[in-house]
Parts: C-alpha cells; structure tokens; sequence
C-alpha cells in the first residue's frame, strides 16, 4: 500500500502537529501518555530492521510481547511505548513500512488527551 497525499496531509495536520502542540504546552504530560501498538510479527519485523540499532525506539521494539498461539496462526505483538515515541515510529513506517501506518496513526488516535 502506498502512500498517498492525504496521508501525508493527515500526518502534518493532525496527529503530529497535535503532538508538537501537547509538547509544547505540556512537555511532561505529552512524554506519559502510553500508546499500545497491535502489530504482527511481520510488521514488528520490519519496524525493527528500520530502527537504529540501540535506539529508544529499537529498545521499545525489543520488548514487544506476544499476545496468543503461534499453534494455528501467527501470533500478533503488543508494543508499549510512550506517544513520543510512537510518532517517530509513525515517521519510520511512513517511509519504510507502509503497511504499519494505520495501526500506529490508530493506536496515537485512541490515546489523544
């Protein structure tokens, strides 16, 4: 799936620019709002190829848990990191895993203040 210019609209818009905005008015509070990312073991897979190796975010990816069995079908990973985080994760996917884009943009969504 390809990026299109909504995306991008949507990305300068909305969820970063509100981050920028949080950050700026409430430095500590934006750094502790905790997203939790749904991924699964492909996209995890892909996010952590991208990352800088002994990064933040290579050491959130790190600790992704696995939810479920791998018995019957790949099981999908719980990511816990703070919203700070999580948008430069949404920077990272943007350009190199496409397909992890709305589960990141969904999971900032839902954790808005």
């Amino acid at each position: 799936m390809g990026g299109t210019s909504r995306q991008g609209r949507y990305l300068h818009g909305g969820l970063l620019s509100d981050y920028i905005a949080l950050s700026k008015r409430d430095p500590a509070r934006a750094r502790g709002i905790m997203v939790e990312l749904i991924l699964s073991e492909r996209q995890l897979a892909c996010l952590q190829a991208a990352v800088t190796v002994g990064s933040e975010e290579s050491a959130v990816l790190g600790r992704a848990v696995g939810l479920g069995s791998k018995m019957f079908s790949p099981e999908p990973f719980v990511v816990k990191c703070t919203r700070e985080i999580a948008a430069r994760l949404l920077t990272v996917a943007q350009r190199f895993c496409r397909d992890v884009v709305p589960e990141i943009r969904a999971a900032i969504e839902q954790e808005k203040p």
